[in-house]
């Protein structure tokens, strides 16, 4: 028989079932299964496996996943169990979320709270207002922001941001301390949400960085380009 993955058709399975039945679930004794488990430790399996175990996995019908659920709800592991678990995922580098998935989790979340409350409205600093207002003025911008007209809405991305001059495209963003890291830097989130929302728009951002309380500095990014005002 060629190798390959195979599906079983309905009637197959029933008939593997019946002649299951009234067998004993395991037949083999604590023994022999200790003896197989000793016998497996250390063993790798194949990329070509792996790949057919996954396909395998997801052929699976919800019945199925439903009956090897129910069969481990309430089960504890060994410590020995536990052991082997935890040094098989040593070294397994974390996988991230891609900036698609992350964009589409971004979107179903709001989605989601606006179906249960309505409307949104972000929580903003109370203090940026003032500062952006006057940065407005001096630069003759017209700001919409969280007490006019509320923050401007990029729905295609999922973001909010502080301030937007939809006349001259020009958005403005306050960052407080905990947007940076210990050495004083943007973090690298927000260098990629500034980017993602410039390229977008392609607009100039102005980045008001207000680590310093004395002292507000301002930065001005546009397609790359970064001026500190």
């Amino acid at each position: 028989m060629p190798s390959g993955v195979y599906t079983r058709t309905e009637e197959t399975k029933k008939k593997m079932s019946s002649s299951h039945m009234g067998k004993p679930k395991n037949p083999h004794s604590i023994e022999t299964r200790h003896k197989i488990s000793k016998g497996n430790k250390g063993k790798r399996l194949s990329e070509e496996t792996k790949k057919k175990m996954s396909i395998a996995k997801q052929n699976m019908s919800e019945e199925t996943k439903k009956k090897i659920s129910n069969a481990n709800k309430g089960k504890i592991f060994s410590k020995e169990h536990r052991k082997n678990l935890s040094e098989a995922l040593l070294g397994k580098p974390k996988s991230k979320p891609s900036e698609e998935c992350k964009l589409k989790m971004r979107l179903k979340r709001i989605q989601r709270i606006k179906e249960l409350y309505g409307q949104i409205f972000p929580i903003y600093n109370k203090k940026s207002i003032s500062i952006i207002e006057e940065y407005g003025k001096t630069g003759g911008y017209s700001f919409q922001h969280a007490e006019n007209g509320g923050e401007y809405f990029i729905k295609e991305l999922g973001y909010w941001v502080d301030g937007y001059d939809k006349t001259r495209n020009v958005v403005i963003e306050y960052y407080k301390k905990f947007h940076y890291d210990f050495n004083g830097n943007l973090k690298e989130k927000e260098l990629n949400r500034e980017q993602e929302i410039i390229n977008y728009l392609k607009c100039k951002l102005i980045r008001i960085n207000a680590l310093n309380k004395d002292k507000s500095e301002i930065e001005v990014i546009s397609y790359g380009f970064t001026r500190r005002v």
